[in-house]
């Protein structure tokens, strides 16, 4: 209890619990970072060089990477983490290992974090930042730039975990932007928030 000039009250009361959330742009090359804790938001890149092409330093590689991310961003003590979602169409011929170093990392997250990630996709990334949900990475980018200045995002993969973060510190309530357009919200009501 804590007194006040009009007597007692819970403490809970008087402090809210701070709420801190990691945004993932993942990628075997260039991962972009972002953690939004108590109205804050730091960015981050993880980089990582090419495997030998064989299946195990596939296999090493993107285990790497996962616990580099965790070295950056500290997975544990966090309330949200929120990942862009599978590719499901590309040029790349590397699709079929990117979607599994996608997969590799989500593993790691649920068991090592104990927490399954909320997957958003790249069209509910766009219209959250632009309220457009094509729209062009570099139009994202400046995007981010202008909202959120404090970010200071180092590239297009910090500017997606940004919007990443962004969305789920409101989804729990605490959201870094003071407005944003109804049309820009509408990607909330697309993503699986879960339980």
């Amino acid at each position: 209890m804590i007194g006040t000039d009009t007597g007692m009250m819970p403490s809970s009361f008087q402090t809210l619990t701070p709420r801190r959330v990691i945004g993932i742009d993942l990628s075997m090359t260039s991962t972009g970072l972002a953690v939004i804790a108590n109205g804050i938001i730091e960015t981050h890149t993880v980089t990582s060089k090419a495997d030998a092409g064989t299946l195990r330093s596939f296999i090493d590689r993107s285990e790497r990477i996962a616990h580099q991310i965790d070295e950056v961003v500290q997975f544990h003590g966090t309330d949200l983490v929120v990942i862009e979602g599978l590719i499901y169409h590309g040029k790349s011929s590397s699709l079929d290992k990117i979607n599994a170093h996608w997969w590799m990392v989500v593993k790691f997250i649920c068991e090592y974090v104990d927490q399954e990630p909320v997957v958003v996709n790249s069209s509910q990334r766009c219209k959250y930042a632009t309220g457009g949900a094509s729209a062009k990475k570099d139009i994202v980018l400046a995007a981010v730039i202008k909202r959120y200045p404090q970010a200071d995002p180092k590239g297009n993969d910090e500017a997606d975990a940004v919007i990443f973060a962004a969305m789920g510190a409101r989804h729990l309530g605490y959201p870094v932007e003071a407005s944003l357009p109804l049309v820009n919200l509408e990607a909330m009501e697309a993503v699986r928030w879960g339980a």
